[in-house]
């Protein structure tokens, strides 16, 4: 099989990128942000967009006010992400950004084939 990867989004602190699916790999999407990386199943990136999407960080930044920095739980009970708002608004955009561009090559292999 021919391995290719195609970057999905960049920005200035990160990097979404697909990887050639193969029927073996459950994980075809690496996830690049400041210090973290992780590989996830498609399913898993949107549901990471949809939850960045739906924080509205003038309300989290009223009742957390001396926090500065918005956590993120993850999947796993004690781990949490932080980030301050403005890279949770570039990480949003990264996301959306990178959500566009699966749904368009989907729809473009589908109407292909």
């Amino acid at each position: 099989m021919n391995k290719v990867c195609q970057i999905l989004a960049t920005s200035l602190r990160g990097r979404i990128t697909q990887h050639a699916v193969d029927p073996v790999q459950t994980h075809p999407i690496s996830f690049q942000f400041n210090n973290i990386t992780q590989w996830l199943p498609y399913e898993d990136l949107l549901h990471l967009e949809w939850i960045v999407r739906h924080i509205d960080l003038k309300t989290y930044v009223q009742h957390y006010a001396d926090e500065g920095r918005i956590h993120l739980k993850t999947s796993s009970p004690n781990l949490f992400f932080s980030f301050a708002p403005d890279e949770l608004t570039e990480l949003r955009s990264l996301l959306g950004n990178a959500i566009v561009q699966l749904h368009w090559r989907e729809n473009l292999s589908k109407s292909v084939n």
